[in-house]
């Protein structure tokens, strides 16, 4: 019986200390992951820095041999990340619409001006001149 409680033990501890050293020696892999993910998010034009700062900030702890605090701002990343994925489209839309109305508003100014310009000028004109008098010599 106590056999069987120290083999049980030793495999708990196995299966609880697995990923924290597959982790360890995969950090470098992980990292990569996650920059490739947060470039095709900042071409998408997503908001990233949080994200980078966190990997900086994880890359540091680990270069301190602080692994544990390391892989959980790993954890935090990978959250970041994945909510940031799922807003992606909205966030691309939103950009690609406010550029599209940009040009329409940068591109109506001249067409504006050419139309409105010479109305109001008469307008203003007619406005002042009107108690004019005109007295014949």
């Amino acid at each position: 019986m106590n056999t069987r409680l120290m083999i049980t033990t030793l495999l708990l501890v196995y299966i609880l200390l697995t990923p924290i050293i597959a982790s360890t020696q995969d950090f470098d892999s992980v990292i990569a992951e996650y920059i490739a993910r947060v470039r095709r998010l900042e071409a998408k034009n997503v908001d990233t820095t949080q994200v980078v700062e966190l990997i900086n900030e994880a890359v540091e702890k680990y270069q301190e041999e602080d692994e544990t605090r390391a892989l959980q701002i790993l954890g935090e990343v990978d959250f970041l990340l994945d909510s940031l994925e799922r807003s992606v489209d909205q966030v691309y839309y939103q950009y690609v619409f406010t550029k599209a109305i940009t040009v329409i508003v940068l591109a109506l100014i001249p067409i504006l001006v050419y139309t409105l310009l010479p109305r109001v000028y008469l307008y203003l004109w007619f406005k002042t001149r009107k108690r004019w008098i005109v007295r014949e010599y």
